[in-house]
């Protein structure tokens, strides 16, 4: 999302306006990471790696952190890079999870 913000604005936010067709690799994509994620957050917890108090909830907590930097990216003018806040961001999501 920091890289194809204009991508990831309209696979996220304008999705509605493109034809069956046209959205169908990004709804496969978007399907396969909601199944990835779930199945990550799942066996965290069953295993217990995770302590978590709702599996949905944490899952949409999740998907909204990965999509917060499109509305907050283009204005960033600060030093780290799209890797460096991905992978901020992963440690926040270890956080969220109770990793």
């Amino acid at each position: 999302h920091c890289r194809y913000d204009d991508l990831g604005m309209v696979s996220n936010y304008e999705r509605h306006h493109l034809s069956p067709d046209a959205y169908a690799p990004e709804a496969a994509l978007r399907d396969r990471s909601v199944q990835l994620l779930v199945g990550i957050v799942v066996r965290g917890k069953a295993q217990g790696e995770f302590d978590i108090l709702d599996d949905i909830t944490t899952v949409g907590a999740l998907g909204a952190l990965g999509l917060s930097a499109l509305n907050w990216y283009r204005a960033y003018d600060g030093p780290m890079t799209p890797e460096e806040i991905g992978a901020h961001y992963a440690e926040l999501a270890l956080r969220m999870v109770g990793a």
